[in-house]
């Protein structure tokens, strides 16, 4: 090679790194990046918030067949006072009643924080939902434009490629613009060594 060729080369391999680094720092892959990780996020988010739910639906049915369980308990105290005659008993029977009725209330007040961490969850979930689409809608602006930047580039890429071997050789560039199979095996060559650049 000459002195001549080698000069040639070198300005035209750095070029190419150019634009490679041109790719990778640009800001359409940077914002294409930052919208997948929010989607992504989103998505952990959105499992973390059905996990919950599903948590708490189970922790209300079971509260809600306690209470049924102590309702009937002190229905059926409030049934048998009636036919009691001691009134130690019926002393006794009253603050069972008394207990089993604080129970049923705590259940009660436990069921309400329940039911309303519930709609809190439902409502966080449902914004979540509806900030994903955003994001993805996004995204796919986002991913559009670095797909164009990527081609642009990647035909000047090409374009550098074949000028470089045209160095090497005593090949044309006429030859590249007009025969399609050889553009198409440089342009896969190139392709391939651009593919760490993707998102």
């Amino acid at each position: 090679m000459k002195f001549d060729s080698m000069l040639e080369y070198q300005k035209i391999d750095s070029e190419l790194v150019k634009i490679e680094r041109e790719l990778n720092n640009s800001t359409e892959k940077e914002k294409a990046s930052a919208l997948n990780a929010k989607i992504k996020t989103a998505g952990d988010n959105m499992a973390k918030f059905q996990s919950e739910a599903d948590e708490l639906n189970l922790n209300a049915e079971k509260l809600a067949a306690n209470v049924g369980k102590y309702e009937s308990e002190v229905k059926e105290i409030a049934d048998s006072i009636s036919d009691v005659q001691d009134e130690q008993e019926i002393e006794y029977y009253e603050k069972v009643l008394a207990g089993l009725s604080e129970d049923v209330n705590k259940l009660l007040r436990e069921l309400q924080r329940v039911s309303a961490r519930i709609d809190q969850v439902k409502d966080n979930s449902d914004n979540l939902t509806r900030q994903a689409v955003q994001l993805n809608e996004q995204y796919k602006v986002a991913l559009q434009s670095y797909q164009n930047l990527k081609l642009k580039l990647q035909n000047e890429g090409t374009r550098l490629h074949w000028e470089i071997l045209c160095c090497n050789s005593s090949c044309s560039l006429q030859l590249f613009i007009v025969d399609p199979i050889v553009r198409q095996i440089f342009y896969t060559q190139f392709h391939d060594a651009m593919k760490y650049a993707e998102l």
